[in-house]
C-alpha cells in the first residue's frame, strides 16, 4: 500500500521518508509546521495557526504559499450558499512522497517542477499586494500567483497594474485583473511594452502639436491703406 493510501486509510502516523526528503517536500521549518496542523485538521483556520505558532498571519500565509507551490498541499475554495469555506488538503504531501519513492527504485533522477518565478520574486510581490490591500487570503495569493504562472504576466507589469489601481483608488483584484486583460488586448505584456507604448503615444502628441509640412502665418490686424 502507499504512503498515499495509507493516509487516506487513517494509518499513516509520519513516515521516515517524510523527513528524509524534507528539503523537496517543505521549504523551511515553519512550512513542515504550518503542514503538520493541516495534516491534523484540514479546515483549521490559517489565524488559529498564527495565533498558536504566535507568529504573524503574513508568515503563515506565506508558508501556505509555499506548500502550494511544491505541492505538498492544495487549497480548495468552496462556495456554499452565498459563504465561502477554505479547505487545507496536505495528503498531497504522501502522494509527492509516492513519487520521489518510486523515482528512487527506479533509479530514475527526479526532476523538480521549474517555476516561472522563484519564491523571493512572489513574495516581494506579494509584500505589494499587501502594502496597498493588507492581508492577503491563499485565494488572493493563488489568482496573484496563476497571473504569473498561467496568464504569463512579468512581475513588473502586475505591480504597474497595481499601481495604477492605486492611483484610480480602486485597489481589488478585480480591477487590477481587468486592467491586465485591457493592456493585453493592446498587445501589453511587459514593462518594456508599456514603455514602448508610451513612446509612441507621446511621439504621436509631438506631432499633433507641430504637424508636418509649411507653417502659415494668418495675420489677425487690420490692413493698412496706402
Amino acid at each position: 500500500m502507499s504512503y498515499f493510501e495509507e493516509y487516506k486509510a487513517g494509518h499513516v502516523v509520519l513516515p521516515h521518508e517524510l523527513l528524509s526528503n524534507f528539503h523537496i517536500l517543505f521549504t523551511s521549518e515553519l512550512d513542515f509546521v504550518v503542514w503538520l496542523f493541516f495534516y491534523e485538521n484540514s479546515d483549521v483556520a490559517p489565524s488559529t495557526i498564527a495565533t498558536a505558532l504566535n507568529r504573524d498571519l503574513v508568515e503563515i500565509n506565506t508558508a501556505i504559499k509555499n506548500l502550494q507551490s511544491s505541492g505538498s498541499l492544495k487549497v480548495t475554495i468552496l462556495e456554499v450558499a452565498g459563504s465561502v469555506d477554505t479547505i487545507f488538503d496536505a495528503n498531497y504531501a504522501f502522494s509527492k512522497l509516492d513519487e520521489i519513492q518510486k523515482a528512487k527504485e527506479k533509479n530514475i533522477p527526479l526532476v523538480l517542477d521549474e517555476k516561472t518565478v522563484s519564491e523571493d520574486q512572489f513574495r516581494d510581490l506579494m509584500q505589494s499586494f499587501e502594502q496597498e490591500m493588507g492581508t492577503i487570503t491563499p485565494f488572493q495569493a493563488e489568482e496573484i500567483r496563476n497571473w504569473v504562472e498561467e496568464d504569463d504576466f512579468e512581475i513588473p507589469l502586475i505591480k504597474l497594474a497595481l499601481r495604477e489601481a492605486v492611483l484610480n483608488r480602486k485597489v481589488s483584484l478585480n480591477y487590477i485583473r481587468a486592467i491586465l486583460r485591457n493592456w493585453r488586448g493592446e498587445g501589453i505584456k511587459s514593462e518594456s511594452d508599456i514603455n514602448r507604448k508610451r513612446e509612441e503615444r507621446n511621439l504621436a502628441d509631438t506631432r499633433n502639436s507641430n504637424p508636418s509640412g509649411p507653417s502659415f502665418h494668418i495675420p489677425t490686424g487690420q490692413w493698412k491703406k496706402n
